[in-house]
C-alpha cells in the first residue's frame, strides 16, 4: 500500500516534467522566447536570456529553427567575449539541435561571422555524423507533403493569374480573384492548420529531391511552367504582356522573383508571404483563427503581426483591407518608410507586441544594429518579420 501511494504521487510530477505533444501550448513558448530577447537586447542580461531560450527549447517538441540559430550566436558571441561564461549548453548544442528543424550548412554561411571560420567546417562535418543525419531525417519526416505541394499549387495558380490581377490592379474582378484564393486558403486552414514552418519545414528548392520525387520540387515545377507564367526572368529589365497586346516594363532590381526562386536562406516559409503580398492584406478570417493556431505551433505570431502591418500598410482595397493606414506591429522592414507608422507610439506598439508574445522594438532595433557590429543576423525572413 505504501509503494502504491508513492507512484501516485509521483506520477504527476513525471507527467508535468515532460512535453506532452497533445497538450503543448505555444503561447508560452513565444512569451519565453519574447523574455530572452528582451533579456539581451534591452538589458544585456546574457543569463536570463539563454535560461529563457532552453526553457522554451526544453519543453516544447517543436522549436523554430530561427530561436536556435539566434540562441547559438547569442552564445557563441558570448563564449568568445565573456570570460565568465559559464552556461550549460555551448553554442553548437543549438545549432545541432537546429538541423532537426530544417538548418543546413548553406543557411550556415549566410552569417558573416561564421561564413569562414570553424563553425562552418565543424557543422558541415556534423550534417555527415550519424547523428547529424538522423536529425536531418527526422526534420523530414515531420513534413506533411500532401499539404506542401497544395501550398506549392495554390502559389502557382495565384501567380498564373497575375496578368489579369495587374490588368484588373483596381477593379472587381480583381477583388473576386483575391476572395476565391482566400476561400482555398480558409479550407486548408481549418483541414490541416496555418500552413507554417511547424507542418510544412522551411522553404527549401530541393526537398522533394531529398525524398525521391524531383519532379514535385518548387523550383522544378515553375519551370516547366513558365510558358504559363507571366514574368520573364533575366537580367534585363522585367517585360509583362498585357492581355491587351500591351507591353509593361519594370525595372529588373525593383522586382520581387521570390515566387520564381525560392529564398532558401531566409529559415522561413517565404511563399505565403510573398502571396499575401500579392493579395494586399490578410483575409479577416485570420484574425479568428490567429488565437489557436499560434496556439498549436502552426502559426508563428511574428507572422500574424506581418500580415496585420501588411494590412495597415497598403490602402489599395478599403473592402478588404478595414484597418488600411494603421500599423499595429512594426515587425517588418518593408514597413520602416510608411507613414502609416507614425499612427502609433513605440510604447502603444510594444504593448500589442506583448500581447503576442513578440519582444519590443528597441529590442528588434537592438538585432540589426549589434548584428551589423558583430557579423550576426538576427532578423529572418524575406522582409525580415521574424
Amino acid at each position: 500500500m505504501k509503494k502504491t501511494s508513492i507512484v501516485i504521487l509521483l506520477l504527476p510530477l513525471r507527467l508535468m516534467s515532460q512535453p506532452n505533444n497533445a497538450e503543448e501550448n505555444y503561447w508560452q513558448y513565444h512569451k519565453w522566447v519574447m523574455q530572452a530577447e528582451n533579456a539581451f537586447f534591452e538589458n544585456n542580461n546574457i543569463d536570463s536570456c539563454l535560461f529563457y531560450y532552453d526553457m522554451a527549447f526544453d519543453n516544447y517538441s517543436f522549436n523554430y529553427v530561427n530561436d536556435l540559430v539566434n540562441a547559438a550566436q547569442i552564445a557563441y558571441y558570448t563564449q568568445k567575449n565573456e570570460s565568465s561564461y559559464h552556461h550549460g549548453h555551448g553554442f553548437e548544442h543549438y545549432i545541432h539541435k537546429a538541423v532537426k528543424f530544417g538548418l543546413r550548412s548553406s543557411h550556415i554561411q549566410r552569417i558573416p561571422a561564421w561564413r569562414d571560420s570553424d563553425v562552418y567546417v565543424d557543422f558541415q562535418k556534423f550534417e555527415k555524423t550519424q547523428e547529424g543525419l538522423a536529425y536531418h531525417r527526422e526534420y523530414l519526416n515531420s513534413i506533411n507533403v500532401d499539404y506542401l505541394c497544395l501550398i506549392y499549387n495554390l502559389c502557382i495558380e495565384d501567380e498564373k493569374m497575375t496578368l489579369d490581377k495587374y490588368e484588373d490592379i483596381t477593379t472587381n474582378r480583381h477583388i473576386d480573384s483575391i476572395l476565391m484564393w482566400n476561400d482555398r486558403l480558409l479550407y486548408y486552414i481549418e483541414e490541416y492548420g496555418f500552413p507554417g514552418q511547424k507542418l510544412l519545414g522551411i522553404d527549401d528548392d530541393k526537398l522533394f529531391e531529398e525524398l525521391g520525387i524531383p519532379c514535385l520540387d518548387f523550383a522544378t515545377r515553375v519551370q516547366k511552367d513558365s510558358a504559363k507564367l507571366s514574368w520573364i526572368i533575366g537580367n534585363e529589365p522585367m517585360i509583362r504582356i498585357l492581355p491587351s497586346g500591351d507591353t509593361f516594363y519594370i525595372e529588373y532590381e525593383k522586382v520581387d522573383t521570390m515566387i520564381y526562386k525560392m529564398n532558401t536562406d531566409k529559415l522561413s516559409q517565404n511563399l505565403l508571404e510573398v502571396f499575401f503580398v500579392h493579395h494586399c492584406c490578410p483575409p479577416p478570417y485570420l484574425e479568428e483563427y490567429a488565437i489557436q493556431e499560434i496556439a498549436k505551433g502552426n502559426l508563428h505570431p511574428r507572422f500574424y503581426a506581418f500580415l496585420s502591418d501588411l494590412n495597415g500598410w497598403d490602402k489599395r482595397f478599403p473592402s478588404l483591407c478595414p484597418e488600411g493606414g494603421i500599423i499595429k506591429f512594426k515587425v517588418s522592414s518593408s514597413f520602416a518608410n510608411s507613414q502609416a507608422q507614425s499612427t502609433y507610439t513605440d510604447d502603444l506598439v510594444d504593448s500589442i507586441r506583448e500581447k503576442y508574445r513578440i519582444c519590443s522594438v528597441k529590442a528588434d532595433i537592438a538585432k540589426i544594429s549589434f548584428g551589423k557590429e558583430h557579423g550576426f543576423v538576427f532578423r529572418w525572413g524575406h522582409t525580415q518579420y521574424f
